[in-house]
């Protein structure tokens, strides 16, 4: 496990800097929430065999298709990192609500994605869809608890 201290994102040089390393970092440690967050870890594992395995499956002609289809809700989880390192908590400000509504927004905007995805797949395509959208998720749960914690600066 890598742990590094909060207050060591505030050494960056620029605000530019200190914004692409907090996203890294956040990206980060929305992997090691599994550990404390179970659930999320298990659908993140599930889903990620699941996938693996579909993908073996899939008919080659409908692969590609299916590839993108998975990929299309990293979309969510990307934003979710984006707003927890934009509108990182600075003991000078007020956390923002707006920020911890988007990410909310966008955690459950994975399943009907998601959903809608899996809907126009056949076969083992759908498959291979639906695991890899549960996976997608539950990285999605980690980094909405992660980047909740930068936006409110409540750190477990």
């Amino acid at each position: 496990m890598v742990f590094v201290h909060v207050d060591f994102l505030m050494a960056a040089a620029t605000m530019e800097e200190g914004t692409v390393f907090r996203l890294l970092w956040l990206a980060l440690m929305s992997f090691e929430i599994f550990w404390l967050v179970w659930p999320a870890g298990l659908a993140f594992i599930v889903g990620t065999v699941g996938g693996l395995l579909a993908a073996m499956k899939v008919d080659p002609h409908r692969f590609k298709a299916a590839f993108v289809s998975a990929l299309v809700p990293l979309v969510l989880p990307a934003g979710i990192l984006l707003c927890g390192a934009i509108f990182w908590y600075d003991s000078g400000a007020e956390p923002s609500k707006l920020a911890e509504i988007v990410i909310t927004i966008l955690l459950l905007a994975n399943l009907p994605l998601s959903a809608l995805l899996v809907l126009f797949q056949r076969g083992m395509a759908r498959l291979f869809v639906l695991s890899v959208s549960t996976a997608i998720f539950g990285y999605s749960i980690g980094a909405w608890i992660v980047s909740g914690m930068a936006i409110t600066g409540d750190w477990l």
